[in-house]
């Protein structure tokens, strides 16, 4: 009976995997991405956790001194902010 379960969800991952192709070659990574966040969208609302980042690491491919200065006057947007 285990075997049957793992047998049948060793097909139901193919399929899954073979889905995810046909939308790479017949649309677009873009759509796979949306498909992506749809599906974890539906399992968080069923407590599903996921171990995936969220984000990724984020790299400044501008070093500081080539950096423009900043626009506006700091001073005065902190107390606007405060």
């Amino acid at each position: 009976m285990a075997e049957e379960k793992e047998a049948a969800a060793e097909i139901e991952n193919q399929e899954w995997l073979d889905s995810l192709r046909w939308v790479l070659q017949n649309e677009s990574k873009e759509r796979v991405e949306e498909i992506l966040k749809l599906l974890r969208a539906e399992a968080q609302k069923h407590g599903v956790k996921s171990d995936l980042p969220l984000t990724t690491p984020y790299i400044n491919t501008i070093s500081p001194e080539d950096e423009e200065q900043y626009p506006g006057d700091i001073e005065i947007e902190e107390k606007i902010l405060a």
